[in-house]
């Protein structure tokens, strides 16, 4: 295992094969280039279905894959899973890819779950749609970034500094715009604009897209 440190943020680079959750959000977009990036074994791309809308969301997560391996030009071994649950909302902290640690296919399995803006900063937002947010995002106390074979490097940390990241990495004008955040059941392409994460995503980039 390496480490390395991005905008102040140390981010663990296990040995492969490892695998990571990813939505087409901004978060486990930038973790799934990084890990491109730094990674030496095959990844294994984990696509979590939770509302039946979000299976329109597996195009993003695709575009997401292309962008980074064209934009590093990498050659490693991407394989892309889906999974499907019939829940509004999967189990608070639910993670499916513990199935792929727990039966050997991965060594480890990432999240990018970031932690949530302060009460004070979200009572900035203008939400007339879902407001549907994860509790294990609670950004009152200092959480554990290793849970039962899933690792999430971004879990003490919130999307503004995510920003950051991206700046450094030159992926703000980029990557960024090939991601998608919007949770409203409403919407399958662009952003509905006032739901929760749309109104995040603005607070920390300045813009929905």
């Amino acid at each position: 295992m390496k480490t390395v440190t991005i905008a102040g943020v140390n981010i663990d680079i296990h040995d492969g094969p490892i695998g990571i959750e990813m939505s087409g959000g901004a978060d486990s977009s930038l973790l799934f280039y990084i890990l491109l990036k730094y990674a030496d074994g095959p990844i294994h791309a984990i696509h979590l279905c939770a509302k039946y809308h979000q299976r329109a969301l597996i195009k993003k997560t695709t575009e997401v894959i292309g962008f980074c391996i064209d934009d590093l030009q990498s050659d490693k071994k991407v394989m892309l899973h889906t999974a499907f649950i019939h829940r509004t909302l999967p189990p608070i902290g639910f993670f499916y890819g513990r199935e792929f640690v727990n039966n050997g296919t991965v060594t480890v399995a990432y999240t990018g779950m970031t932690a949530l803006p302060s009460p004070e900063e979200q009572s900035t937002f203008n939400i007339t749609g879902p407001k549907t947010i994860y509790r294990d995002r609670d950004s009152d106390k200092e959480k554990d970034a290793y849970s039962n074979g899933t690792y999430n490097p971004f879990i003490n940390i919130d999307k503004k500094k995510i920003k950051e990241i991206y700046d450094e990495l030159n992926l703000t004008n980029t990557l960024f715009p090939v991601t998608r955040s919007c949770d409203n059941p409403e919407w399958t392409e662009g952003s509905c604009c006032e739901c929760w994460w749309c109104e995040e995503r603005k607070w920390a980039f300045g813009t929905y897209f």
